[in-house]
């Protein structure tokens, strides 16, 4: 390894970004749940009425699917 190179340890993670729809985003956001970790979904304009917006406490709309 070059000297610039220090690898620091990472503490666990709190959030998790699920970038999926459908059954995999739900099966993804009711693991983290169940694991306590805080889950933030993303979403199109064409999926603003689908399932897996419905269930995410931080939801964030992106641009076009």
């Amino acid at each position: 390894m070059d000297s610039w190179y220090k690898p620091q340890a990472v503490g666990p993670r709190r959030k998790v970004l699920v970038a999926s729809r459908g059954e995999a985003a739900l099966r993804v956001f009711r693991t983290l749940r169940e694991i306590e970790i805080e889950s933030i979904g993303i979403y199109a304009h064409e999926d603003r009425f689908s399932q897996h917006r419905q269930i995410f406490r931080v939801i964030k709309r992106v641009g076009k699917a």
